[in-house]
């Protein structure tokens, strides 16, 4: 006797989901003590067309007690299964950002980031929700969940990320229309970021305060501590550095920026150069041939090992992207860091003002300071 195959169990998408399913294979919702039901599970798995058929009923269920009448038609259109919803556009747009960060192209703190503003702007708007029906208003609702969450900043990235989700939509032939955000729905101006930037305490590290780091560091937190003062490296410019970017011999560091890939050179200080021989001859030992000390091209462990421990290295202030200046006299490329005034502040000023462009014969000035005695 042949066995009739088992259907496969339907589980909640996710816990907040409105409707629950039945035994019977229905998408239901128990109200006022009486169950409704919302149309089967099967062909219907994501509780697409059951959420959009509860949107539309439920006010007048709760207000009614009773379905409404046939005449009246819901408010918004009733999607089908394959109606393009505010889930398939977040799942296909992140389906293709994952591609690239398996081929090395996007790095998984972006994946990360965009992951993020996804969910919420799923969880606001309506997984459910078709595309081709999101008027301003929908945006306007988002723009306070960014606001309400996040500083200038973090809002102009993720209303940028939301807009890079509907392109991708429209520009891969998802819709047939592109989104209409409204003019609520717009990046902060680099006037309101700077306003907001200035009225935050500034950000310095005084002289004293970063002896005392290198004082209390223990290698390769030492070496991080001056690639940051020295060359205006951050934590994963240190774990992505490897040997052939390194010219101890002449006291050249050429680190093009993991991101864009533009060239940038650094002239090393005495004391960056000891401690980075202090890490490499400290270095543990690899476990793969191809991180063997004798590659030339592969990493150079300057980074603690655990996740704990980067994130002690970077400390509220942060160094990556900047350089580190102390006011208006200028530290030469050859001048010891033991020079530099007790009293000197630093501040963080763009790292582009003190690129080469490849010139090795420059002479080069890395930061200036002024002694505030």
């Amino acid at each position: 006797m042949n066995s009739v195959p088992k259907r496969l169990p339907v589980c909640k998408p996710f816990p907040s989901f409105p409707l629950s399913v039945h035994p019977t294979g229905y998408w239901v919702k128990r109200i006022r003590r009486k169950l409704y039901y919302f149309g089967p599970t099967t062909g219907d798995e994501d509780g697409i067309v059951a959420k959009a058929r509860f949107d539309a009923e439920a006010a007048y269920i709760y207000k009614h007690g009773r379905r409404p009448p046939k005449e009246i038609e819901p408010s918004e259109p009733t999607p089908t299964p394959d109606t393009f919803c505010v889930k398939n556009a977040v799942d296909s747009f992140l389906d293709w950002k994952d591609t690239l960060v398996e081929g090395g192209r996007l790095s998984r703190r972006h994946f990360a980031d965009l992951k993020r503003t996804g969910v919420i702007v799923a969880d606001t708007l309506g997984r459910a929700t078709p595309v081709s029906s999101l008027k301003p208003d929908h945006f306007a609702k988002l723009y306070k969940v960014f606001a309400d969450r996040f500083g200038l900043v973090a809002l102009k990235n993720s209303i940028v990320r939301t807009r890079s989700i509907f392109k991708f939509a429209y520009g891969n032939d998802h819709i047939d229309k592109p989104v209409k955000f409204g003019d609520v729905f717009a990046i902060p101006s680099a006037g309101e970021i700077e306003h907001e930037r200035n009225e935050k305490p500034e950000r310095l590290f005084t002289a004293t305060e970063i002896r005392q780091l290198l004082d209390a560091a223990s290698q390769p937190m030492k070496a991080m501590i001056l690639l940051g003062i020295n060359c205006g490296l951050g934590n994963t410019d240190c774990s992505a550095m490897q040997f052939r970017h390194l010219d101890i011999d002449t006291g050249w560091l050429n680190f093009p920026r993991p991101k864009t890939g533009r060239p940038r050179r650094c002239k090393l200080w005495c004391e960056t150069i000891a401690a980075l021989n202090e890490a490499i001859a400290s270095r543990p030992t690899p476990k793969s041939e191809a991180d063997a000390d004798s590659k030339c091209d592969e990493k150079i462990t300057v980074r603690p090992a655990s996740r704990a421990s980067r994130t002690r290295a970077s400390t509220s202030r942060r160094m990556a992207g900047s350089r580190f200046v102390v006011g208006s006299s200028r530290i030469s490329s050859g001048v010891s860091v033991a020079s530099v005034p007790a009293k000197a502040s630093f501040r963080f000023v763009p790292v582009e003002s003190c690129d080469t462009r490849g010139d090795k014969s420059s002479s080069r000035r890395f930061a200036s300071c002024t002694d505030r005695s």
